[in-house]
């Protein structure tokens, strides 16, 4: 019986591994998103970049999302004021940015963290210049299980040039 006990429980921990690694596996690969009226531009979190974003969640851990971003009014125009949390942040790579007909393109990024459909979120991309980061604010929904948001073509550009950051903001 010890026996069994014991092979249950070595069996369920290595489910419980799996499932984890699964969640993950949205944040450490190149995913290319559905575009709308594209299939020449993608966008995928980039995990060449993990090392640029741990460093500045430590910074957004040690201050509150408003006073890290600063751009609480943007965010509460889309989320409402309240208390917001940051579940996802990451590097994120782009190509073929100069096929994006107009001023945006319409992205989904899926991510691990489970929201709700139809949720709204606040999307904040980053474009890094040295020490400097200049946080993009774009509203979001929930599609299919992904963040679907406008994605400006000047932002995918910067994204495909250099090194931009993603963060989901959400209540």
């Amino acid at each position: 019986m010890k026996k069994f006990l014991a092979v249950l429980l070595t069996l369920a921990l290595m489910m419980t591994a799996v499932s984890a690694l699964a969640a993950s596996a949205n944040l450490n690969g190149k995913t290319d998103t559905p575009v709308e009226d594209n299939d020449e531009f993608a966008i995928w979190i980039d995990e060449g970049k993990a090392d640029i974003a741990n460093a500045e969640i430590d910074k957004l851990n040690a201050s509150s999302v408003a006073e890290y971003f600063g751009k609480a009014d943007e965010i509460a125009a889309i989320l409402g004021e309240g208390e917001y949390a940051v579940n996802e942040f990451a590097g994120v790579g782009a190509s073929n940015a100069d096929a994006i007909e107009g001023d945006s393109i319409t992205v989904s990024l899926a991510f691990a963290s489970d929201y709700a459909e139809g949720d709204t979120v606040a999307v904040l991309m980053g474009v890094v210049d040295g020490e400097n980061i200049d946080w993009n604010v774009f509203p979001g929904t929930i599609v299919n299980g992904a963040v679907q948001f406008d994605l400006s073509a000047e932002v995918a550009a910067a994204a495909e040039a250099g090194t931009v950051l993603i963060a989901i903001v959400s209540k």
